[in-house]
């Protein structure tokens, strides 16, 4: 598939897809943002988007798509739109669950002491605000699976933070003097998995592995992770490094080796199982 200006199709890997063997593709006019399936044009619609998700569904393309030059988000179906906030934002991520297709987002409510940040989980274009606890400061990640609401928070006064599933919770392990900067979630099969970003008092920046609890693998200092899924018991992964000089690695249920020199992980959405 050519690109360019004059093919409406970017050479910017995060605006591809291969989804059931189809290459998807959208692209931003001074206008308008184009869909396209193998090259060709499937439809457009007004309003120039950056695309954070895309889902296939027989005929139907979904988006979740968030505006280039203002806030809020727009969850659309081959480009009519289903559900639209003038603000807020999304945790960037359109999945199923099941038969369902599910996505989560956030928004700001005003407050007379400061402004306050509420919570929603979207199945099937029906938005339900989650219920959180009075003492989360703060929701690194949201998402819906198996009937229930997970989420990753920080708690006020607490160091650690603390991963909901429903109605339980657990601590998220961290190693002595870190502190969670990012955290992104995973759920396969009812085993839930978090990857996420420390910074430590001895340690530059470094990615971490989470199943439940448990701290699975700290990384070198350098290390990011790129794209990553989860399989029942297993997590796998592919992590650039920041340095020219350092391998990026792939870790695969606790083993870890080393890409080939100056490979690197091309979007977040490269890894298969």
């Amino acid at each position: 598939v050519p690109v360019g200006e004059e093919y409406q199709t970017s050479p910017d890997a995060d605006m591809h897809r291969i989804i059931c063997g189809h290459l998807y593709t959208d692209y931003s006019t001074q206008e308008e943002t184009v869909i396209r399936k193998d090259g060709k044009e499937i439809f457009r619609y007004s309003g120039r988007e950056v695309i954070c998700g895309m889902l296939v569904d027989g005929d139907d393309v979904y988006t979740l798509g968030h505006p280039r030059d203002n806030g809020g988000f727009t969850y659309r179906r081959n480009g009519e739109i289903l559900l639209s906030r003038p603000s807020g934002k999304t945790f960037s991520r359109l999945y199923r669950d099941g038969e369902d297709i599910c996505f989560a987002f956030c928004e700001q409510a005003s407050s007379l002491s400061s402004p306050l940040e509420r919570y929603y989980s979207v199945v099937n274009g029906v938005p339900e605000q989650a219920a959180l606890r009075d003492d989360v400061k703060k929701v690194w990640d949201m998402m819906y699976s198996d009937g229930k609401v997970h989420y990753i928070a920080s708690l006020v006064g607490a160091r650690a933070p603390v991963l909901f599933a429903g109605e339980s919770m657990c601590v998220l392990t961290l190693p002595q003097g870190a502190s969670l900067l990012t955290g992104r979630l995973s759920v396969s099969q009812g085993v839930v998995c978090v990857e996420g970003v420390l910074s430590c008092r001895n340690l530059a920046l470094a990615s971490a592995l989470w199943k439940s609890e448990e701290l699975l693998y700290t990384f070198s200092p350098g290390m990011t992770v790129a794209s990553w899924q989860v399989e029942g018991d297993g997590v796998f992964c592919v992590l650039n490094s920041r340095s020219s000089s350092q391998k990026g690695v792939i870790y695969r249920c606790g083993e870890v080796s080393d890409l080939p020199q100056g490979y690197v992980s091309m979007g977040g959405n490269t890894v298969a199982l």
